[in-house]
C-alpha cells in the first residue's frame, strides 16, 4: 500500500471533484482518498495501479494534476 499526494488545478466546483472521484473509482488498486479543489492524497496498491495511472486519470478529464513530492528536512 502505498499514499502519494498531488496537487490538482482547473478544479473549481463541487461537480469537478465528482468527476475525479468517479475516475477513481474506475482504477482496480485505490483504496481510499480525499479530494479538495487544489489537492488529493490516495492510498492505492502499487502493485496495480500507479501514480502515472491517477494523473492520467485526473487528467483525461481535462483537469491538471501533478506529484506532490514534499522535502523534509
Amino acid at each position: 500500500m502505498k499514499t502519494s499526494d498531488f496537487i490538482l488545478t482547473n478544479l473549481s466546483c463541487d461537480n469537478c471533484i465528482a468527476r475525479v472521484t468517479k475516475a477513481l473509482k474506475k482504477l482496480k488498486g485505490i483504496k481510499s482518498y480525499k479530494i479538495a479543489l487544489d489537492s488529493m492524497t490516495v492510498d492505492y496498491d502499487e502493485n496495480k495501479v500507479s501514480h502515472t495511472d491517477i494523473i492520467n486519470a485526473v487528467e483525461s478529464l481535462g483537469y491538471h494534476a501533478r506529484l506532490n513530492q514534499r522535502i523534509f528536512s
